[in-house]
C-alpha cells in the first residue's frame, strides 16, 4: 500500500516539475516573439483538432 502511494507521489512531484519548467521556457519564449508563438499555437491545436477527428472517423 505505501509503495503504491509513494510511486503516486513521485509521479506527481516529477509531473510538477515538467510543468514548471515548460511554464518558465513558455515564458521566457513568449516575451521573445508573441505573435509567432501565438500562430504556431494555433497551428498546432488545429493540427491536434484534425487529429482527433481522424482518430473518431476511424474508431467509427
Amino acid at each position: 500500500m505505501t509503495k503504491n502511494t509513494m510511486s503516486i507521489v513521485k509521479g506527481v512531484g516529477a509531473v510538477m516539475a515538467v510543468g514548471a519548467v515548460a511554464g518558465y521556457m513558455g515564458n521566457k519564449i513568449m516575451k521573445k516573439n508573441p505573435k509567432q508563438v501565438k500562430r504556431k499555437a494555433s497551428q498546432a491545436l488545429q493540427a491536434m483538432g484534425e487529429i482527433v477527428n481522424d482518430v473518431s472517423y476511424i474508431l467509427k
